[in-house]
């Protein structure tokens, strides 16, 4: 039965089903090591059985970290007839009384029927050492730098079409159009985008996982993702349709 104090925060999905026997509910950072979502079905390890993901779930117990902390798992007795461990969460009246709540646990159930014992203090010194605002920061001053790489682009390719000024004369003298002055840069610049945009795609694709250190190993970790196929196609045509648009508003200029 669940307990007085309600369930676990739902963030997607939907909570246990007594009508789905082999459904569960993830915690959210498991959930996210996992790639997992409502609906997606898990093997368990060792086994041919399958577990069907119902929903995911937020919840004050230690977060999951690979090789140090386990997942937690909500699910129904019939999913897990012998499990090795399980996990009791209590919510107390007097939050100070943790440590004494905790003492008196581990006399009356005995030492060894514990294996961990969490608070609520290392659950949220945890949520608050969360590197997901860190990430976002990061991202922010990357997307500052693409804005800057853009401007340099821009700036890069103006000034090379302005080096031309005499041969753009000596186009114009032997009878070319403006449309056509504008053609000759826009093609140029294009062609060297675009095989810039597939040697970088390539190199990536081929050699990005086999650089030293962290750098490999979280391209190695990327190329595993859902999105990566896409990724490695959206990128370089969005880099090529950004020189092509720079490279048009020069060159219409030169025109």
């Amino acid at each position: 039965e669940r307990p007085d104090v309600g369930r676990p925060l739902l963030t997607a999905g939907h909570w246990l089903d007594v009508g789905d026997p082999d459904g569960v509910v993830l915690e959210t950072r498991l959930a996210r090591a996992l790639l997992a979502q409502p609906g997606d079905t898990l093997t368990l390890p060792g086994t041919s059985r399958t577990l069907t993901v119902l929903g995911i779930a937020d919840s004050p117990e230690r977060r999951y970290r690979p090789g140090e902390q386990p997942g937690l798992v909500w699910a129904p007795p019939a999913a897990v007839p012998d499990p090795g461990g399980q996990v009791i969460g209590l919510r107390l009246t007097d939050p100070v009384e943790t440590d004494y709540a905790v003492q008196r646990a581990v006399t009356v159930l005995g030492a060894g029927a514990i294996g961990q014992v969490s608070t609520w203090e290392q659950a949220r010194a945890e949520a608050q050492g969360d590197n997901r605002l860190l990430g976002q920061v990061l991202g922010l001053f990357g997307l500052g730098a693409l804005l800057a790489a853009g401007l340099a682009v821009h700036g890069a390719i103006g000034t090379r079409i302005r080096g031309h000024l005499r041969d753009i004369s000596v186009l114009k003298a032997i009878g070319f159009t403006p449309g056509q002055v504008v053609r000759v840069f826009l093609l140029q610049h294009l062609a060297y985008a675009l095989l810039g945009a597939v040697a970088a795609a390539a190199t990536v694709q081929a050699l990005g996982s086999r650089v030293p250190g962290r750098l490999g190993d979280a391209v190695g970790v990327w190329q595993g993702l859902p999105g990566h196929t896409v990724a490695l196609f959206v990128v370089p045509a969005c880099a090529v349709l950004f020189i092509g648009a720079t490279t048009g508003l020069a060159a219409w200029r030169a025109g």
